[in-house]
């Protein structure tokens, strides 16, 4: 009825909702080309038949997403953007939302996985930019758990099954990635992965990832 909890009369303030859509397929993305800064969660769907990397940074002033890419076509390093640590792999299908306090800037996606005849998918193309602007106004959402990156590993509590919502954090001195998985073949891990990848992706793929 828009009125408060306390039934004073005042109309509550509804809740913001920033959720800004990114659709991965062969080979591009679908989003936005501008969306409201503050808190923003970006739903990353993979409505593709092969895996897709979602690789997130911001571009620095006076750089465009082609830099970025020559950049990454020479071996990376370059001081075109700064990276954000996006999602590795998302497996076909897949739904994820990563949420994240944006600035006002120009922000990227791109996915550098290879495709069956090994060729990066940022080489056919698979890159977009976009403008933030402002302030939504959106608040984080409340946190189920959190997994902790230190300079010796991982720490990583009790998670039940199901939609949650999961705070990855590295409390160490050194960069660290978070790849989460899910093994399809008993006893797989990442070396299978590669040599799936190697084998031209033929098959099911040994692992599972759930962003």
């Amino acid at each position: 009825n828009g009125r408060s909890p306390d039934g004073s009369g005042v109309p509550a303030e509804e809740p913001v909702d920033n959720v800004v859509p990114v659709v991965a397929d062969e080979y591009g993305y679908s989003m936005p080309a501008e969306v409201k800064g503050g808190v923003v969660s970006l739903e990353l769907v993979n409505e593709g038949s092969e895996h897709h990397e979602f690789a997130f940074g911001a571009l620095e002033e006076g750089a465009d997403i082609e830099d970025v890419i020559e950049d990454l076509q020479e071996g990376g390093g370059g001081d075109d953007s700064e990276d954000l640590a996006g999602v590795p792999i998302l497996s076909p299908g897949v739904t994820m939302t990563m949420v994240r306090e944006l600035k006002p800037g120009t922000y990227f996606f791109l996915c550098a996985f290879p495709d069956p005849d090994f060729t990066p998918h940022a080489a056919k193309g698979m890159y977009t930019s976009f403008e933030v602007t402002g302030d939504a106004g959106a608040e984080p959402p409340q946190v189920d758990a959190t997994i902790m990156a230190t300079n010796e590993g991982f720490e990583v509590p009790e998670l039940s099954a199901g939609e949650q919502v999961i705070e990855f954090r590295n409390s160490g001195t050194k960069e660290h990635e978070f790849l989460l998985l899910r093994r399809v073949e008993s006893g797989a891990g990442t070396k299978d992965f590669e040599r799936w990848i190697g084998k031209g992706q033929k098959g099911d793929a040994p692992l599972f990832f759930p962003g």
